[in-house]
């Protein structure tokens, strides 16, 4: 079914039966796929605008905040007040093309207090229905704005007390939001029924949440509990507006990332967007858990290529792994039988072979080759004191901020005696296929080598060199004699994988640099604020090199999971969340969280979409990724692994730790959430008049319910008796006729 004011826009039908969406009307469709600041429609742009609720293209920013979770008493008359009570608080609301122009002014003269309040009324699937609305509600794909999110995602709320807003647990009608810089909030309800307004205000039951702004210490950003800047990578609507740099201007988002038709709207351009509001409590204390395994675990992974390091440059030379390497006295017969294959396979000549063959497969050649690459592979922790040295090191970085060198003293000292050197031939053998395999593409270099060649020189080389025991043994010992490290180098690998952690966790720094914008200068590691958001954070912009293999930032980093950018805008949502806190606080809540609120043109394909297929997936495409490290939680988190870079943007892909759920514990818990819309202010405006709701009539009389017959039972029938409402039939008793 259509709607003949705005054709194409689908209705939900009397069948209840969904179909797929249409577009608006191409007007408004263009309209919105436009940035807002390149040239388009400037009228219909105004009026966009003029008719929009403020704190969607744009956050309100306001110190504080307050909303109203409303039902509307089911007593006779009451949607009538209602009607007339929304419509008033519609004239007292701030819209989209105030709030920008007050965002201006205010940013202008450095105005950050005391400006003027903002007021938004949202409504749910119930309240347009109860309003008598119901054939104004917008296009509700696979019913989720009807059902609401609980129905929707019912793992994300599962075992909560509180799962829902609702009042006493009565239907969600709407929610009103106020957001003020004062957090001395008037009953809000007093205050909108002054003199002025017509009629009595309508029976509501209700409950408020408070939220606020947590800002950094020069108030210039908005933080979380967790310390991180909030409200950053955003679809950008207004870059003046909302501060973006200067290579930001050319990458704004359409604003059909959330705006859609509103149906009840009585302009040209009227639209509205769906509101997903959830109440999530954020565990500061179990994201620091989080952080410190992290660390503990890749850091425990750079003590020990530390201390490895360490012995190659003190103990071992190419000189000393000469003397062990010895050439079988066969060798250059075993060389020379396979000389016409080797030839045949790199097309060389006999001359031009030998020449290679002879600065490549020598003992100072190889030496060279095992010095740099192979001997700190002799050198580990064991497993069990690894997993020790991950709890001390937890232990410090939990218990002290500061993390004094002297603390890693005990450390450095129960380090002695703990390397493993691999002592059987098989691991021990430096002469491995690895450094073969070296020495073939030295030999074959610049020139492609076939399969069967690769092989002959393999089995050639394998079988021309053996190592000398004695020398061995000797390499061994001196190794187990050298200085294992020092309190103030575990201290630096440690710092170093703590900051680097919460990184990982997030995907980006504190400060919202990403964490693939690491870098080093000088002997200071730093993370790099001169980034822009609307660029793929995949890409390290500074080298242009891929980060496809997670070397940089993890996979399951939040940042990457809720918004992988390969989707271009088609997923983006407009975040507008506040915090909250509690008291008291209960022994088993924290009672601090977020209130995450966010605007988009379509639940399914944005909202949903996010939290089911990305943040909750433990893949994204064919990559096992787990979920989401910061976000992710239900049954799919306790089947993720989670790998971490032993040593960030290092080449090796599988140099990497894993952890699992037992090791990193959820740190957010979902309490509460609710689907909303946000009308124009015109529907609401004229929302009275808008709406089939009728009064009853007074006095009206309802026709008499006809007696039910009496039931016939072969026996005579004598006058019936009614009792409560039941009829009674009494009959004689067989016999007396």
């Amino acid at each position: 079914m259509q709607d003949n004011n705005y054709p194409g826009i689908l209705r939900y039908s009397e069948e209840k039966t969904y179909r797929p969406p249409l577009y608006s009307s191409r007007d408004f469709e263009k309209l919105i796929a436009m940035p807002a600041e390149m040239d388009h429609d400037p009228e219909g742009f105004n009026l966009l605008l003029e008719d929009l609720q403020s704190n969607i293209l744009l956050h309100h920013q306001r110190n504080h905040s307050r909303c109203y979770f409303l039902h509307f008493n089911n007593t006779p008359g009451n949607a009538a007040r209602a009607l007339a009570w929304i419509r008033f608080i519609a004239e007292k609301m701030m819209t989209a093309k105030a709030q920008l122009e007050d965002t201006a002014l205010n940013r202008k003269n450095r105005k950050f207090d005391d400006r003027l309040p903002v007021i938004n009324f949202y409504l749910t699937w119930k309240g347009y229905a109860y309003l008598g609305l119901e054939h104004l509600t917008p296009f509700d794909e696979r019913g989720v704005f009807e059902k609401g999110i609980n129905a929707s995602m019912p793992s994300f709320f599962k075992g909560q007390q509180e799962p829902t807003w609702s009042p006493g647990g009565l239907d969600l009608h709407a929610m009103l939001m106020i957001a003020q810089d004062s957090n001395k909030f008037k009953d809000v309800f007093s205050d909108l029924d002054n003199n002025s307004f017509p009629g009595t205000r309508p029976e509501i039951a209700s409950i408020s949440q408070d939220g606020f702004l947590k800002r950094t210490e020069d108030k210039k950003h908005a933080i979380d509990w967790f310390g991180y800047r909030d409200g950053i990578s955003q679809p950008l609507f207004f870059a003046k507006a909302q501060g973006a740099k200067q290579n930001d201007e050319n990458n704004l988002a359409s604003l059909g990332v959330v705006l859609t038709k509103d149906r009840g709207g009585r302009n040209k351009y009227s639209a509205g967007s769906y509101l997903a509001c959830m109440k999530i409590e954020q565990d500061p204390a179990a994201f620091a858990d989080m952080q410190f395994t992290i660390a503990a675990h890749t850091a425990v992974y750079g003590i020990e290529a530390c201390i490895a390091g360490k012995k190659i440059d003190n103990v071992v030379d190419a000189a000393r792994i000469e003397r062990l390497i010895k050439i079988a006295p066969d060798a250059q017969e075993e060389l020379n039988a396979n000389l016409p294959k080797i030839m045949k396979g790199l097309n060389l000549t006999v001359k031009e072979l030998q020449s290679r063959l002879t600065s490549i497969i020598n003992s100072k050649s190889i030496a060279e080759i095992i010095a740099e690459n192979e001997v700190g592979k002799l050198i580990s922790i064991s497993l069990e004191d690894k997993m020790k040295l991950v709890k001390d090191i937890v232990d410090i970085v939990d218990k002290n901020k500061s993390r004094e060198t002297a603390q890693f003293n005990d450390i450095a000292k129960s380090l002695k005696g703990k390397i493993e050197l691999l002592k059987n031939d098989t691991g021990i053998a430096l002469l491995n296929a690895h450094v073969i395999e070296k020495m073939i593409e030295k030999i074959a270099e610049g020139m492609s080598i076939d399969k069967l060649t690769q092989e002959t020189l393999h089995a050639a080389i394998d079988n021309a060199f053996t190592l000398d025991h004695t020398e061995k043994r000797k390499l061994v010992d001196s190794l187990k004699e050298t200085e294992m490290i020092s309190a103030s180098e575990i201290k630096n690998i440690v710092d170093d994988n703590v900051h680097l952690a919460e990184a990982y966790i997030m995907g980006r720094f504190r400060n919202g640099a990403p964490v693939t914008r690491y870098s080093v200068q000088g002997n200071r590691k730093i993370a790099d604020d001169n980034f822009s958001y609307s660029k793929k954070l995949v890409s390290n912009e500074a080298t242009g090199a891929d980060d496809s293999a997670a070397i940089r930032c993890p996979f399951a980093a939040h940042a990457r999971k809720a918004n992988p950018r390969d989707d271009r805008q088609r997923r983006l949502i407009a975040r507008r969340g506040v915090l909250y806190q509690e008291k008291p606080v209960r022994s088993i809540s924290t009672g601090k969280g977020m209130l995450f609120m966010s605007f988009q043109a379509n639940l399914v394909q944005q909202f949903e979409y996010i939290l089911k297929n990305w943040i909750n997936n433990v893949y994204h495409g064919h990559q096992m990724t787990g979920v989401d490290l910061l976000a992710g939680t239900g049954i799919n988190r306790d089947f993720s692994r989670w790998y971490f870079p032993i040593n960030w943007n290092d080449n090796d892909p599988d140099a990497k730790v894993l952890l699992t759920a037992n090791e990193l514990k959820p740190c957010i818990k979902y309490l509460k959430g609710a689907y909303f819309f946000a009308p124009s202010i015109s529907f609401l405006k004229n929302i009275d008049q808008l709406s089939t709701y009728k009064e009853p009539e007074k006095n009206a009389r309802t026709a008499a319910t006809p007696p039910p017959k009496p039931v016939f039972d072969g026996y005579p029938v004598k006058p019936v008796k009614v009792l409560r409402g039941i009829i009674e039939i009494i009959a004689p008793a067989p016999g007396n006729k």
